[in-house]
């Protein structure tokens, strides 16, 4: 038992870490705080208010893209922060006075560099990102551990079960969207207004005031919906006398003054014009109803579809209703469950739904089931419906867990734009060798707007003249600027260029496309002029797809797939790249499905339908032969 209680919070953390690992890029909802991020950290905001807001023109991606509503920086900047100390910590130069000071032993730089990069870095983005994460975990954890004190050790640890084995938190916890810096907050509250077996009144008050607090500097900062949360928690509260009015007003006016202060200064400063984000955001979205424009779904959907998606284990909602029901347990549920609920059905109103503007309850729904499950599990022995209950309740994390596997794997699959980018900087190292690209070259990439709104970010831009193995961890912005010279030589530096063109009219241009040497694009007729088709990257066309043997695979031959499942296998035991590449063999280009199909199903096979999604494009030249 012991080891059970070391071992399973561990648990939550790991399957966060791989879901960064399995889906390691971004989609366009996280784009302004990634794209923030990646500002802050790379350009950091001078103290001089005589350069501010040059610096942030000429630097930040926000002033260029601004999108539909204005956002707050606050996360991104506190992100940053934090993604700076860690790569401070774990730069080589730490590890080196280390290693020197305490084994006499210098470590190999390349060699120790690249084990950071790979195993503890990866980049500055998927840093953010696992910082993020760690946070995310962290506050489920305490969040757990209060509701072992609250309810008993078995309610936390079924806690900690359920919620691992869910997807949504998982997936979102390192998303750098709105709603998980918000979740952030919400977890902490809904932890502080837990009960605490033996706390006074005095106590019992500053806990209320405390999740006051963090709803209010939530829903002022981060995301504007969640004041509907704290009306539903502070009714509640009010109506169970576990608090009082004064008390609600005394705790929320000063957090909604300081919250809204701190959120007009900071992000005033870097938009360069007075605003305050979510007051911005909620009159475009709700009050002029431009939410409406994403999609309408209709008022049960929340109920229908997006809670049993999101509690995912199909005992969930009946585990969350055995807790209502038993008398020893009811009265914690309804302390859990009424306010979201409430708040769930009071958004319903929205037209626009989508599951991440209700997953601030997930968390207490989820310790509801808790209660549930551990009600029947500590009862298997006394008789034959709890028996038969607690085999159900273990079987539903099974199959919970296996959903949850297989959504990540479609979800990896939706992210073409970023395994387009990878790829073309793997390629442009083969176009070196041929003579496509020249030594000095700025190497000119366009990126259409399927690519930005599926994985390209500011991090993934290769840092110019920068080779990754004298790179500045404090800026690493992804890739390197090095390509591999004759005879697998690193021997010479390129610089990169981007652009992200939007405009109809420009693209429409024959003379816009001339300024490019490579292209990435849905559509490889809208690259006008003499291109060439560099590579194709696949991303999931929804459905299933099954195959018999000797069918062919959807938009390409087997035997094609079969070469790009066994290149990156080559060069990686070759030496020539690293597991990034070997990661290819799992990834979206359908290798690994070859693999599978030539040597364990004898050519059948049933899986995620792909489709060509980014086409990489390269401008015709001729090549030029160096000279020996």
């Amino acid at each position: 038992m012991r080891g059970l209680q070391t071992t399973l919070p561990l648990l939550l953390p790991a399957l966060i870490l791989l879901h960064l690992l399995a889906a390691p890029y971004t989609k366009v909802e996280e784009s302004f705080n990634i794209q923030a991020t990646h500002d802050i950290l790379t350009y950091p905001p001078p103290f001089s208010p005589s350069t501010f807001a040059s610096h942030i023109r000429s630097n930040y991606d926000h002033i260029t893209f601004p999108g539909a509503v204005p956002r707050t920086f606050i996360g991104s900047l506190l992100l940053a922060q934090l993604t700076r100390a860690f790569l401070h910590a774990t730069s080589f130069a730490y590890i080196r006075t280390f290693t020197n000071a305490i084994l006499g032993t210098p470590l190999h730089f390349a060699h120790s560099q690249l084990l950071f990069h790979t195993l503890v870095t990866g980049s500055a983005q998927q840093t953010a990102r696992f910082i993020l994460g760690s946070l995310t975990a962290l506050a489920l954890l305490r969040y757990a551990r209060a509701l072992a004190k609250a309810f008993g050790p078995g309610v936390g640890r079924w806690y900690i079960l359920l919620q691992a084995t869910q997807f949504h938190i998982p997936f979102y916890a390192s998303r750098t969207l709105p709603n998980t810096f918000a979740l952030l907050l919400t977890t902490e509250a809904a932890r502080a207004f837990l009960p605490v077996p033996g706390n006074n009144a005095a106590g019992q008050r500053s806990q209320v005031r405390r999740g006051i607090y963090l709803l209010v500097a939530a829903g002022v900062i981060f995301r504007a919906e969640i004041a509907l949360l704290l009306a539903t928690q502070v009714g509640f509260l009010l109506w169970t006398r576990r608090a009082d009015l004064r008390t609600v007003v005394l705790a929320g006016l000063p957090a909604a003054a300081l919250s809204i202060a701190a959120s007009v200064a900071v992000d005033s400063a870097f938009w360069l014009r007075p605003v305050w984000p979510e007051l911005a955001s909620f009159i475009f979205n709700a009050y002029h109803g431009a939410s409406s424009e994403w999609g309408v779904s209709p008022w049960h959907a929340y109920f229908s579809s997006s809670l049993p998606k999101l509690l995912l284990n199909p005992l969930a909602i009946p585990m969350l209703a055995a807790a209502l029901y038993f008398p020893a347990t009811s009265r914690a549920a309804r302390g859990l469950v009424i306010p979201q609920l409430a708040y769930v059905a009071l958004y319903s109103a929205q037209p626009h739904k989508e599951a991440r503007f209700i997953i601030y309850a997930i968390p207490p729904l989820t310790a509801a089931a808790a209660l549930g499950a551990s009600y029947v599990w500590t009862r298997r022995a006394r008789g034959v419906v709890y028996r038969v209950g607690s085999l159900a309740v273990v079987g539903g994390v099974v199959v919970s867990f296996v959903a949850a596997m297989g959504m990540l794997l479609v979800s990896s699959l939706n992210y073409p734009g970023g395994e387009a980018l990878w790829e073309l900087h793997q390629r442009v190292g083969i176009d070196r060798q041929i003579g496509f690209v020249r030594e000095g070259q700025v190497v000119r990439v366009h990126t259409d707007v399927l690519s930005c709104m599926t994985g390209v970010t500011r991090f993934q831009e290769a840092a110019p003249s920068k080779p990754f193995w004298r790179a500045d961890f404090l800026s690493y912005g992804g890739n390197s600027g090095v390509l591999p010279g004759k005879g697998g030589r690193v021997d010479w530096d390129i610089e990169w260029a981007y652009d992200k063109t939007e405009d109809e009219a420009a693209l429409r241009d024959v003379r816009f496309w001339d300024q490019f040497d490579y292209a990435l694009v849905e559509d490889r007729r809208k690259a006008l002029g003499n291109w060439r088709l560099v590579a194709v990257v696949w991303g999931f066309a929804g459905g299933v797809e099954m195959l018999r043997p000797g069918e062919e695979m959807m938009h390409g031959s087997d035997e094609e797939a079969w070469k790009q499942a066994m290149v990156p296998w080559g060069s990686w035991r070759k030496g020539e790249v690293g597991w990034g590449v070997l990661m290819e063999m799992v990834g979206p280009r359908g290798g690994l499905k070859e693999v599978v199909r030539r040597f364990v199903t004898r050519g059948w096979w049933v899986g995620p339908r792909m489709e060509h999604k980014i086409h990489i494009m390269g401008r015709v030249v001729e090549p030029v032969v160096d000279e020996e």
